[in-house]
């Protein structure tokens, strides 16, 4: 996922895409504690994800008041 290809994106998508991440990092943080999940990279990159759909949506939002 790059911030280009964010940009394209319609306002309420990237509101879907943010919810859907978030439940997906909440699921693996869990699964990390429990001892289920070894592979702590997948959580960095859903935070990476979840930062750049954030500055996205903020930048949008930046624009459309000016």
């Amino acid at each position: 996922m790059t911030i280009k290809d964010l940009r394209t994106k319609p306002h309420a998508e990237l509101l879907k895409m943010l919810r859907e991440l978030k439940a997906e990092r909440l699921q693996i943080e869990f699964a990390l504690f429990a001892g289920q999940e070894r592979n702590v990279r997948k959580l960095r990159n859903l935070k990476r994800d979840v930062a750049r759909v954030e500055t996205c949506l903020t930048q949008m939002g930046q624009t459309a008041t000016k």
